[in-house]
């Protein structure tokens, strides 16, 4: 309607409790050139090596 504010939501399932895989492995993976089994093993890597929680690291 004219003069209303639209609503705009953006939602993102980054626990997998909306969606079967990690979001990330649709397009945000690829871009970067990896498969997404190369991108866990360095984020997972990157975590442990820096002692940090998994879904922060």
């Amino acid at each position: 309607m004219p003069g209303q504010t639209p609503i705009i939501a953006f939602l993102y399932d980054f626990d997998k409790t909306l969606c079967t895989t990690d979001m990330q492995n649709y397009a945000f993976i690829p871009s970067l050139g990896m498969t997404p089994g190369e991108f866990w093993a360095e984020a997972n890597d990157f975590g442990r090596r820096h002692r940090m929680d998994g879904i922060l690291a």
